[in-house]
């Protein structure tokens, strides 16, 4: 077993290894068999594992490239939320819809070059991002009035 390996080669220290986040549902057998197959062969003590759910009164929705997601509010908590879309690709751009909830009255992007905020253009309830590869974009949610 690849335990085995891992324990004669390292110090008897325990070792700690983190499995991706997973959710794309079309892919959940492909999943289990990676799990199955981690569990099988490295004879895990416990399995570690990170889990970022986007329920969120402010996302409705993501589709479109790989991409990750950050939701964060101010320290004075103001209401407003900020979420900032980051490439996972590092060789290519990312193109992301994002479909924003009804409680959701305006969304803007940050402008580092002005250092300001400008709103961004709803269609119906959503909105595209184009992201270069391995950058990022920060945007303000606001509440309905």
């Amino acid at each position: 077993m690849i335990s085995d390996v891992l324990a004669a080669a390292g110090p008897p220290d325990l070792t700690h290894v983190n499995l991706v986040p997973f959710y794309d549902p079309k892919q959940e057998a492909a999943y289990r068999e990676f799990l199955t197959r981690y569990a099988d062969q490295m004879a895990p003590t416990f399995i570690s594992f990170d889990h970022y759910p986007l329920a969120s009164t402010q996302l409705r929705s993501v589709a479109g490239d790989p991409a990750v997601l950050g939701q964060f509010r101010t320290a004075a908590d103001d209401g407003r939320r900020r979420l900032f879309v980051a490439n996972r690709r590092y060789g290519a751009a990312a193109s992301v819809t994002i479909t924003v909830q009804a409680a959701v009255g305006a969304v803007e992007e940050f402008v580092p070059a002005s250092g300001a905020y400008q709103p961004v253009t709803l269609t119906g309830a959503a909105f595209r991002v184009s992201v270069e590869a391995g950058s990022g974009r920060l945007f303000r949610l606001t509440g309905a009035p």
